[in-house]
């Protein structure tokens, strides 16, 4: 990739350390001396995922929305009980206290922590007290539907920043899509994206960005020939709904993107991502998925230079040694870091390598990373 700004890679780490002292299974985490590149690794159900959930609601987090884009069984219309219990599922298991924590320190050396506190109720609602809660966020159920008592839960959610406490949200089982309407976004620490492991698959994206940044688009359109050496160009095939494909050497028109593989598709989205998240966090999940080992090189050196020019800070996770190794070996180890996270008699544990130590420890003591 051939960019002509200029890199200054302090500028791209934009949280300098990390610690999580309670969210789902995760307790007492330390992320000590974050990179622009940090890799989270280890086994299964090691917190590997529940990290980037955390750090994306540092985006927005006094909106209980955001907190609930951390839920990850998303349904095409929202059940009121799966909301509810989507949010009650963030807090810490085994722990009789509803207390999400964390804490951070930017680049700068600002300091902040953010709590998220909950108390559950158990009690009965009458079909007028239902209607009533309903009406207040604008949703308005039939009148006739009344004179019913019904066994509910109520749960009030109040956060903190920085010892400051906000005002009280509360939701209810028997609510359905009412996250969008309860708080408006207050307080942004630094843009956050989450790309999700499956994202590519959907075609739910937008390349706008890149097609207005001639710079980016040029060498995206150079990277992609790893995958198709007659890839000439990018564009718009049709408007709405909006469809991108790739005009070739050898055909008079362009191919949908939709129907080339899941490498070129990630590759693609990954772009897209790191464009949107300029100057901010881009969080991946299973960085290496879809892309094969053949392009992962180029690939992976092409997204470490787009996030050194785009001042994008990357958290990413992998079950993968070799796509590690590779990430590694491209020529940016010392934008890199590894934290594998494990588990010892219930205790979380971190462990951190800076990319030549990683690489020393693999090739020298054939230590696995993950």
């Amino acid at each position: 990739m051939t960019m002509g700004s200029a890199i200054n890679p302090v500028a791209n780490i934009h949280i300098k350390h990390c610690n999580i002292g309670a969210y789902k299974g995760l307790q007492n985490i330390e992320l000590r001396d974050l990179n622009v590149i940090n890799v989270l690794t280890g086994n299964n159900n090691s917190g590997k995922t529940s990290i980037l959930e955390l750090l994306e609601t540092l985006e927005d987090p006094e909106n209980i929305y955001r907190w609930y884009a951390g839920v990850r069984f998303w349904n095409a219309r929202y059940r009121s009980s799966q909301v509810f219990d989507g949010i009650r599922l963030l807090f810490p298991i085994d722990s009789q206290e509803y207390k999400i924590l964390y804490s951070f320190m930017e680049a700068s050396g600002d300091e902040h922590s953010i709590e998220l506190h909950a108390d559950i109720e158990e009690r009965k609602f009458s079909s007028e007290q239902i209607y009533q809660i309903n009406k207040k966020y604008g949703i308005f159920p039939d009148e006739s539907d009344s004179g019913y008592i019904i066994d509910g839960k109520c749960m009030n959610l109040t956060s903190s920043i920085d010892g400051k406490q906000n005002d009280t949200v509360t939701l209810y089982d028997f609510q359905g899509d009412l996250l969008r309407r309860i708080v408006e976004k207050k307080i942004v620490f630094f843009k956050t994206l989450y790309l999700s492991t499956v994202a590519h698959v959907s075609h739910r994206f937008s390349l706008s960005d890149i097609l207005r940044d001639a710079e980016m688009h040029q060498s995206l359109v150079d990277l992609l020939k790893i995958f198709d050496a007659n890839i000439k160009n990018i564009t718009i095939i049709n408007e709405r709904p909006v469809e991108y494909g790739f005009v070739l050497d050898n055909c008079n028109e362009a191919i949908p993107i939709s129907s080339f593989g899941d490498g070129m598709k990630k590759t693609i989205i990954l772009a897209a991502y790191l464009l949107q998240a300029k100057d901010g966090i881009l969080l991946v999940d299973e960085f290496e998925t879809a892309i094969h080992t053949s392009a992962m090189d180029e690939v992976f050196a092409w997204m470490v230079e787009a996030a050194l020019r785009l001042n994008v800070q990357i958290f990413m996770t992998s079950h993968s040694e070799e796509a590690i190794n590779k990430l590694l070996r491209i020529g940016y180890k010392e934008y890199i870091n590894v934290y594998t996270l494990y588990k010892h008699e219930g205790i979380n544990y971190v462990r951190r390598l800076a990319g030549e130590e990683a690489i020393h420890v693999t090739d020298t003591l054939r230590l696995d990373l993950r």
